[in-house]
C-alpha cells in the first residue's frame, strides 16, 4: 500500500496519534487491499496463525534501528464460517516507536473458501467505527499476482526449503511478489499444513555495493492452532 507506507514514514514528524489515525483510514479507503487471501485446507472457525517480526543482524547491532523498530505481531483468525464464506480478522500488536495506533485497528476480511476476497473493512477497535475497503483488481498494486520460486532460485538466495521456525519445522515451497517497480522483492515460503499456509517470508534486495541480490528473514510464523 504506498499511500499508508508514503503515511508511516512521517511518523516521527506527526505528533498526534488520534489525527494520524484519522490520515490512516482515509488512506486506506482509497488504497486496495488484495483480492486474495491464502486459505489452508480444512479451515474453520477458530483456526489462527501467529506471524512476528524478525530484525536483520544489521538492525540486532544497531541500538537505535532496533529500539525504533520495536517488534510487530500479526494475528489472523477465522471468526466466521458459514454460507460458503470465510470471516478472517487481522490485528496486529506493535511496539514500533510512533507506531502505537496501529494496536487499536482491525483488518476483517470475507472470502470464499479459495480465499478470494469479497469485501473488507478496517475497524477501529476503540469506537467501533468501520472503514469499507476497496479490492485490487488486475491492474492494481496490490493484485494477487504471486509467482512460483524454484528451489534452486530459493538456494541462489540463500533461502531453505526447509525451515524451523517457533511454530514447528516445515517443508516450504517459495513464492515471490512485488508490488511496485523497485528491484526489492518479497518470497513467501508456503506449506499447506500450516494455518493460512504462511510459515515465513524474506526480504530480497540488492546489495548497495556489489548490485548482488540477497535476502533476510523478516517473518516467521510463531504460533499456530485453533480455539
Amino acid at each position: 500500500m504506498k499511500k499508508v507506507t508514503a503515511i508511516l514514514l512521517l511518523l516521527m514528524a506527526v505528533s498526534t496519534i488520534g489525527c494520524l489515525s484519522s490520515i490512516v483510514k482515509n488512506a486506506a479507503k482509497d488504497t486496495p487491499i488484495s483480492n486474495k487471501i491464502d486459505i489452508h485446507s480444512g479451515a474453520a472457525k477458530g483456526d489462527y496463525a501467529v506471524l512476528k517480526s524478525v530484525k536483520n543482524d544489521e538492525m540486532k547491532n544497531d541500538a537505535t534501528a532496533s529500539m525504533m523498530t520495536g517488534e510487530t505481531t500479526t494475528t489472523f483468525k477465522i471468526v466466521k464460517k458459514g454460507s460458503g464464506h470465510l470471516t478472517i480478522r487481522q490485528e496486529i500488536s506493535t511496539s514500533m516507536i510512533g507506531a502505537s495506533f496501529m494496536n487499536n485497528l482491525v483488518f476483517e476480511i470475507t472470502s470464499d473458501y479459495k480465499g478470494n476476497v469479497v469485501k473488507g473493512f478496517l475497524i477501529d477497535a476503540d469506537s467501533g467505527e468501520r472503514t469499507p475497503l476497496k479490492i485490487a483488481k488486475q491492474g492494481d498494486d496490490n493484485y494477487y499476482a504471486a509467482k512460483p520460486v524454484s528451489a534452486s532460485q530459493l538456494k541462489k538466495w540463500g533461502i531453505p526449503t526447509r525451515i524451523k521456525v517457533p511454530a514447528g519445522i516445515f517443508s516450504v515451497k517459495g513464492i515471490m511478489s512485488k508490488s511496485d517497480d523497485s528491484e526489492n522483492i518479497v518470497v513467501f515460503l508456503m506449506n499447506p499444513k500450516a494455518k493460512f499456509g504462511h510459515v515465513a517470508s524474506y526480504s530480497v534486495y540488492p546489495d548497495p555495493d556489489t548490485g548482488e541480490m540477497k535476502a533476510y528473514k523478516a517473518l516467521e510464523l510463531v504460533k499456530q492452532g485453533r480455539n
